[in-house]
């Protein structure tokens, strides 16, 4: 068993308080699971988009930016872990041709073997995921009650600043990804870190080596690498107090044993770390590169929360910011006057930790809005790939920390300290004047975007907040500090106080479903597996109308795009060549195919594309970001231009708006040609709009719409201020010829609309099957997924795109090979069967008299291995992207695996360094 340090963290009560005041903010925070049984999962995203949007039940999505959680983690939460639940681990994510490495990836390295996802092994994803998320924010709290009470801070100061952390608003926001499984062991390292400076035992050691082996455990490097660069601040000021008291040799023992510690802690973490060396090893590109910075006024966010507006209540209206989950991480308004008083008791009792600490939180605020000398981090190569949103983590352990300190200080004053007292509150006043401050510069800045919009009352209400918080926060603290007799009770209210401004500031960001309505099936997408049979689907979509297919994984199809975490060239040259776009150099990207009218669907052939799905789309708006337009009040007028791509428009959808409220008057849309007669229109009453939903206008078909212009009308009558709905704009400026007018001026930006055509796409070389939720195509000449030529022709990989595309080249017969095989193509050798793919393993079934070689559609891989008849044999690169195996006289039997080489001795090594440290900190008798 561990030996604590000071014999408070043996303080059970505190631990017992700690985890009552973090339940109850969790039930809180998670009402409508325990309350109608519904289940946290941030899916409902995916209703929105195709073919859900037209083929199930409709419900307003709670949170429609948590894209990430949607669309990539909850998916592997379903896939990758229904086959761990069956003792089957998954090297491969075989659901995407890019052929990702499952679990050891840009996003997602090692949460398999996270502690904190064992309720995956145990459950079905919908369970799994709505313990996953209360589980970690309460395993936060308790670390950073652990370290908290190392460095001295008394039992309510504990728990406030556990609190505060465990209920940041960067754990809040990512309630599914990876992320908070690194950052909640942070404050576990510092401890480690501290101990082994103070102490130089084993026990700091142990909690070193483990916090940073479950930190790359955890899943998600970028963070490691903050939290890591974190901790070594505090461990350099730390060094630098030990030499100054005792002299040089004294920082000798404890440098030693913070590399053996860090050591045994990639030790610890090998069964992430060996897999991300490899990964990055067969990388032409490791990652990309992350230059941006946060605008200054982002600061106001630690204030107020939405001062960007928040897509919960759809008045997010700041086109800066790409993902808001990512982009704004309130920490509390209350937990950052806390943190000045606790700045102040430091300076007045010169408390070389708590400095230590501001240090960092005014090094992680550099980092996120580009102020040198932090920025010049970015030059450090491990560091390239990481997002300044990032630092939020680093930032809410800095900030609970100092909280902390400023609560002990109120519940420790001595009534003789009077100077001390009065510091340490007028350190709070002066937090909340910067605080505030910042808001109001960043408001001012703002102002003629916030009138422009109407929110100076959703801006009002929030500042009124601010300070109602801040005002409370500040009286309980004067209370604690000058009133020895309530100072418990006060202590106790500072807590609550913080736990009810972090819930609610953050409630919103925890979508619950009924659990039939996660991933619903869908008739679209089970028309597109009958008609894909074995083979795979290329989804091909206008950038803006479709999310990426990860999900289409939960419904057994395989697809051919998806990340491609490590920049394969050979895969990106082949999808641009496929989409008929200019070659881009690799980088980490999403890669998928084209628009229709541009696929070149002999290429896709190659890959086993037996189906190609499209949304049913016409013309979209062509734009990025999301603005409420403001509320469309009596007499408002807004007109959206577009040009029918296709024959036979037949209807119209428009994004709409409520601001989170019922609200009073009708809309009116019509579709008007372009000498503004009017064709067709449509009265809707306000009252019924959903939320972020789009609202159509259906006519009949217009026979010869193709490359006609038309105007979109939206008028709105009878809607007063505070009770009128809007509509979505793009939240950045579009082409001239799309822009919209409104209120008889143009706007530099366009509507959020979408029209619909009876005439589907043409996609040369396919033909449409089905229609509906989906086009659905099929494609003449697809290739099986194995196959045997009977021809070789030997050129360099660069080259074998040029020769892909000849009209010439025949790929049933004609294979292009970097290098001559052991054995050469024969005309007699043929596949006899392919057994159905069976987790990482192929398995083919050949006929091969004479020898031959054996194409195999997947993506080469050096991590593929193949047998013929139980006889190890090489694979080569075929055909650009694919692989191949040479066929020996007689061949009878060919199995391909993927197999990650690492996996074995990491799990290995990681077994061995955890025994090891148990081993170490056994008692001697």
């Amino acid at each position: 068993m561990l030996t604590p340090g000071p014999a408070r963290t043996r303080d059970y009560i505190g631990v017992a308080l700690l985890v009552v005041v973090m339940l109850g903010s969790l039930a809180m925070l998670f009402d409508r699971t325990w309350k109608r049984g519904e289940r946290l999962s941030p899916a409902d995203l995916v209703l929105t988009t195709f073919p859900w949007a037209a083929d199930t039940t409709r419900i307003t999505p709670k949170n429609p930016v948590r894209s990430d959680e949607a669309y990539y983690f909850q998916p592997i939460g379903v896939t990758h872990f229904a086959r761990l639940r069956h003792g089957d681990f998954p090297d491969l994510d075989s659901s995407m041709l890019s052929g990702i490495p499952a679990f050891h990836h840009g996003l997602d390295v090692g949460r398999a073997y996270s502690p904190l996802s064992l309720p995956f092994y145990f459950f079905a994803n919908d369970v799994a995921t709505t313990l996953y998320a209360p589980l970690r924010l309460l395993a936060a709290a308790l670390c950073m009650w652990w370290w908290l009470r190392w460095i001295g801070t008394g039992r309510i100061g504990a728990i406030a600043g556990s609190v505060a952390f465990g209920l940041n608003g960067a754990f809040m926001v990512w309630l599914s990804s990876p992320q908070p499984n690194v950052g909640l062991f942070l404050p576990l390292l510092a401890l480690g870190a501290d101990r082994i400076v103070e102490r130089a035992d084993r026990q700091g050691v142990a909690i070193f080596a483990v916090a940073l082996g479950m930190m790359w455990i955890g899943g998600y490097t970028p963070t490691l690498i903050l939290s890591s660069a974190a901790v070594g601040m505090l461990i350099a000021v730390a060094l630098l107090a030990r030499v100054h008291g005792a002299g040089v040799r004294a920082a000798g023992l404890p440098l030693v044993l913070l590399v053996v510690a860090s050591v045994l802690g990639l030790a610890v973490g090998a069964v992430a770390l060996f897999p991300t060396i490899a990964n990055i090893a067969s990388s032409s590109i490791v990652s990309r590169t992350m230059s941006d910075t946060l605008p200054w006024q982002n600061a106001a966010t630690f204030v107020l929360p939405d001062f960007w507006g928040t897509p919960i209540r759809q008045n997010w209206w700041y086109a800066g910011a790409g993902n808001y989950s990512e982009f704004v991480s309130y920490l509390g308004v209350t937990t950052v006057v806390l943190a000045g008083a606790g700045m102040a008791a430091a300076l007045g009792a010169r408390d070389r930790r708590l400095l230590a600490v501001a240090g960092v939180a005014l090094f992680a605020l550099a980092a996120m809005y580009g102020v040198p000398p932090a920025t010049w981090l970015s030059s450090v190569p491990p560091l390239r790939q990481v997002n300044p949103h990032r630092w939020h983590v680093v930032l809410a352990f800095a900030l609970a920390t100092m909280a902390a300190g400023g609560v002990d200080a109120v519940m420790t004053a001595e009534p003789g300290s009077r100077t001390r007292r009065v510091g340490v509150l007028a350190g709070m006043a002066l937090a909340a004047i910067v605080a505030f401050g910042m808001a109001g510069l960043a408001l001012r800045e703002h102002l003629d975007d916030i009138r422009r919009l109407g929110l100076q009352a959703f801006e009002r209400a929030q500042i009124v907040r601010a300070a109602q918080l801040a005002g409370v926060a500040i009286l309980l603290a004067t209370v604690a500090a000058w009133i020895r007799p309530l100072r418990a009770l006060a202590g106790a209210g500072l807590v609550v106080v913080i736990a009810i401004d972090l819930v609610k500031g953050a409630y919103g960001f925890n979508p619950t479903l009924p659990p039939g309505q996660i991933f619903p099936p869908t008739p679209a997408l089970e028309r597109v597996r009958e008609i894909a049979g074995d083979g795979r689907v290329a989804f091909s979509a206008e950038a803006d109308t479709a999310w990426p297919t990860h999900v289409w994984g939960v419904y057994g199809l395989q697809t051919v795009d998806g990340f491609d975490f490590y920049g394969d060239p050979a895969y990106q040259q082949f999808m641009q060549r496929a989409s008929s776009r200019p070659e881009e150099p690799a980088g980490w990207a999403y890669v998928e195919p084209g628009p229709p009218e541009r696929l070149r669907v002999p290429l896709l052939n190659l890959l086993n594309v037996t189906a190609i799905a499209t949304p049913p789309l016409d013309a979209v708006a062509r734009g990025v970001g999301y603005a409420p337009l403001g509320e469309l009040v009596d007499g408002r007028r807004v007109e959206q231009p577009f040009t029918g791509r296709f024959n036979g428009l037949r209807s119209i959808d428009v994004l709409t708006a409520t601001y989170g409220r019922y609200n009073g008057g009708t809309f009116r849309v019509s579709l008007e040609n372009d000498a503004r007669a009017r064709l067709a229109t449509r009265e809707i009453d306000a009252a019924i709009v959903p939320s972020n939903e789009w609202m159509r206008l259906e006519f009949a078909p217009i026979a010869n719409s193709a490359g006609q212009r038309f105007w979109i009308v939206i008028e709105a009558h009878g809607a007063t201020v505070d009770r009128a709905a809007t509509v979505w704009m793009t939240g950045e400026p579009v082409e001239v010829s799309h822009r919209a007018v409104v209120d008889g001026r143009q706007d530099a930006r366009s509507v959020w609309y979408r029209t619909f055509s009876s005439a589907p796409e043409r996609i040369p070389g396919a033909t449409l099957v089905d229609s509906g939720a989906l086009n659905v195509y099929r494609g003449t000449g697809a290739m099986p997924r194995a196959w045997c030529v009977g021809l070789v022709e030997i050129a360099p990989l660069d080259q074998h795109l040029d020769r892909l595309v000849n009209p010439a080249f025949d790929p049933r017969q004609v294979a292009v090979l970097p290098a001559t095989p052991a054995h050469p193509a024969s005309d007699t050798a043929h596949v006899v069967s392919i057994d159905p793919p069976d987790g990482d393993a192929r398995r083919i079934r050949v006929d091969a008299p004479d020898g031959g070689l054996l194409v195999v559609s997947e993506r080469f891989h050096t991590r593929w291995s193949a047998t013929v008849d139980g006889i190890e044999t090489p694979i080569l690169p075929a055909n650009h992207l694919l692989l191949a195996v040479a066929l020996p006289p007689g061949a009878r039997d060919v199995v391909l695996e993927f197999r990650d080489p690492t996996r074995r001795p990491a799990e290995v090594v990681t077994i061995l360094a955890l025994a090891g440290i148990v081993l170490a900190l056994q008692r001697r008798g």
